[in-house]
């Protein structure tokens, strides 16, 4: 076993530890609070995750090194986005459907899976378990509206960048091993950086929309790093886990009028 599979499973094991206690945390809200719907969503998708992270451990336990194949984790995955995103948009106030948030999330979602088609090579893999995304994002998205989670001014700045991110990641694929080192940095300088001003905005704010987009940013971060950069990318996603539960926490404080 390398030192970064090594390293690799220690923060996944470490994340599910982080999911069992999040999960426990969360049922105690859902029995203190049985009538709401988005901490119960929220419990199941953590449960989905720790399922996924289970089968993953396991599997490079006994096959160190090697990719890991159509299996049980891709639909768990699936399971823990379908339901955090039902959980947000049973959230939801607006049931307003802007075209914009639509394409805006279509588009992003559609370039992520021509680059996992890209670095992995696995296209019915990638656009099946790709597409539940686009309802994950299209939701954040609209709860960000929503509830005006950001000053107006965030939100073209943090579509600028996600447009250069994109633009970056999809010049990588077609450039030599020098531009592509280059172009690479300059996607981690966006990524790391968004990551952590959405990590901070989490604690500050603790609104859920935002801990879902820090907790989706840093999801598709894990997926566009490798070695060393995804361990960090990993951790982020870890602490993305602690900020959904402390949102939901307070979001059904705040509906809680008993």
């Amino acid at each position: 076993m390398s030192e970064f599979n090594g390293l690799s499973i220690f923060l996944t094991v470490a994340q599910s530890v982080i999911q069992a206690v999040v999960l426990v945390l969360i049922i105690r809200v859902i029995k203190n609070n049985s009538s709401f719907f988005l901490p119960k969503f929220v419990g199941l998708s953590v449960l989905s995750y720790l399922v996924s992270n289970v089968y993953w451990i396991a599997y490079d336990a006994l096959r160190p090194g090697t990719r890991l194949p159509f299996a049980a984790n891709e639909i768990a995955e699936c399971a823990m986005i379908l339901l955090l995103a039902a959980g947000l948009d049973s959230y939801l106030k607006d049931r307003r459907k802007v075209p914009s948030e639509i394409i805006f999330s279509f588009m992003i979602i559609i370039i992520d899976i021509f680059l996992w088609i890209k670095w992995s090579g696995e296209w019915i893999q990638d656009i099946i378990f790709g597409i539940p995304y686009i309802y994950f994002v299209w939701t954040i998205v609209r709860g960000l509206f929503s509830t005006k989670a950001f000053k107006n001014f965030m939100y073209p700045v943090i579509a600028v960048l996600l447009t250069i991110l994109k633009i970056l990641q999809v010049t990588a694929v077609y450039t030599d091993e020098v531009t592509t080192f280059r172009l690479d940095v300059g996607s981690w300088i966006i990524m790391f950086g968004v990551m952590i001003w959405l990590m901070i905005e989490c604690f500050r704010k603790r609104n859920i929309f935002v801990a879902a987009a820090f907790f989706q940013w840093s999801t598709m971060t894990m997926y566009s790093c490798a070695e060393l950069d995804y361990c960090f990318a990993v951790c982020f996603n870890s602490v993305s886990i602690i900020t959904l539960y402390l949102a939901v926490r307070k979001e059904v404080r705040s509906l809680d009028i008993r």
